[in-house]
């Protein structure tokens, strides 16, 4: 058998571009650049990584990572590093994460998600016995259809973004028929149920994970030139003439529209652009059979869409507020090439854990416990919650978590305080051109 070429890591560094894209898995090195096109998980998330040690990151988002690197990368293995030598921080993660798969901790509860699911459907039911029963001919009717159409919504959410992560069916067992995969169930959710692109959604939600509040990479952070959150935004030459101002217009054009509006538009283009026919059709049958609901209860196909516009603000409101107040207020900057484990503490917060913040978040109030572990099932976080916090703090990382209403109140202080920085840096710049005007 011949010997593998070997590199070393800063010769694996300078193959850090789309054309050229090289990255580490466990030591070894792949040349990815004509791979990534076919990635499932779209291109631009192994562009990414590229010239980097992707190892945490390919396990963190891969239950079933045999597979893939052994059958489908084993063609693009290219070598070896020679000088391959992990942090202590990325020696204990990883030992950590090997500790919590011998537990089982990776393994789903039945009972859990299937009261979930029970939870969303019993929503809709309420909300079709509403109409079909009494209308929506009074606002007291629109309120009680629509409040339990906005619970089912958001719960979908949670649930979909389980599917989405293939957290929830064992990926480990071969030869499961496409019906019982996660793939197959995160379309009956996410475009079922919530009228969205699983494709999308992948495409963007999972580049997000990887490089989370990386500015140019993380697109959850393409906001600007309507929201910045961070100085180095400012830096960048981010803002805009509106920055002043975006703590204000922010809760009328923020958490009200962004998926109702934005996420809706981006997933249309999404589909067409790419020829996504089947995501397309899968996405329009909710919003059909919702609209259809609403023009029974209405009697007015204007009135229908304004209620499914109405209530779908609200279901955006609640997802907005939640995955802006754990994020938006950390730290951002251009990709520095951190650790698995120090680029998700520097980016993420979490928020107290409670019957009630569990229930709201879908457990996202455990974060930091989610993004170090995707695809871990949501009801384990709480397990795992001392021990990710005994980890940083030996490594002097800071484990953040609040209440609730300050972590709301976070993302607007992070909109002020941005907006405040861009004045301070305009100011200093009016100063400088004034004193290079009178030294002329």
């Amino acid at each position: 058998m011949a010997s593998l070429t070997t590199y070393t890591v800063a010769e694996v560094a300078t193959h850090d571009k789309r054309s050229d894209c090289w990255v580490i898995i466990d030591g070894n090195v792949y040349d990815l650049t004509h791979w990534a096109p076919k990635h499932p998980g779209g291109p631009s998330i192994i562009f990414d990584y590229a010239g980097q040690d992707a190892t945490d990151a390919v396990h963190a988002m891969h239950p079933a990572l045999g597979l893939i690197q052994y059958e489908l990368m084993r063609q693009y293995k290219i070598g070896a590093v020679s000088d391959y030598q992990p942090s202590e921080i990325q020696s204990d993660f990883r030992e950590m994460r090997h500790s919590f798969l011998s537990e089982g901790l990776f393994e789903s509860s039945p009972w859990f998600y299937t009261l979930n699911m029970i939870q969303i459907v019993v929503c809709e039911v309420i909300a079709h016995y509403i109409v079909l029963s009494w209308g929506l001919s009074t606002w007291w009717n629109w309120i009680a259809c629509a409040f339990f159409l906005v619970v089912s919504q958001a719960q979908a959410g949670w649930i979909q973004h389980d599917f989405g992560h293939l957290s929830i069916l064992n990926q480990r067992k071969k030869n499961r028929p496409f019906w019982m995969t996660n793939q197959f169930w995160h379309y009956v959710t996410i475009s079922g149920l919530k009228g969205a692109s699983s494709s999308w959604w992948r495409y963007r939600h999972n580049r997000h994970h990887c490089k989370p509040n990386i500015l140019k990479k993380d697109p959850d952070l393409a906001n600007e030139p309507l929201f910045i959150f961070h100085e180095n935004m400012v830096d960048l030459g981010m803002a805009s003439k509106g920055t002043p101002y975006q703590a204000k217009y922010w809760w009328i054009i923020g958490p009200p529209l962004i998926t109702s509006v934005l996420f809706f538009l981006t997933n249309i283009y999404f589909v067409f652009s790419r020829k996504l026919y089947k995501d397309f059709l899968w996405g329009i049958s909710y919003i059909t059979r919702t609209i259809i609901l609403a023009k029974v209860g209405t009697g007015s196909w204007g009135a229908a869409v304004g209620f499914y516009f109405f209530m779908r603000c609200f279901e955006s409101m609640w997802f907005s507020w939640v995955v802006s107040m754990n994020h938006f207020p950390m730290h951002m900057n251009l990709d520095r090439k951190d650790d698995w484990v120090t680029s998700q503490l520097r980016s993420t917060q979490n928020v107290n854990p409670s019957y009630f913040n569990n229930w709201f978040t879908g457990h996202l109030n455990y974060q930091i416990e989610h993004h170090l572990f995707p695809t871990m099932p949501r009801h384990n976080y709480h397990k795992i919650s001392d021990r990710v916090q005994a980890l940083c703090k030996k490594h002097g990382l800071v484990y953040t978590s609040k209440g609730l209403l300050e972590a709301f109140a976070d993302v607007v202080r992070a909109l002020d305080r941005t907006a405040l920085y861009n004045e301070e840096k305009k100011k200093e710049k009016q100063k400088l051109k004034n004193e290079k005007q009178k030294m002329n």
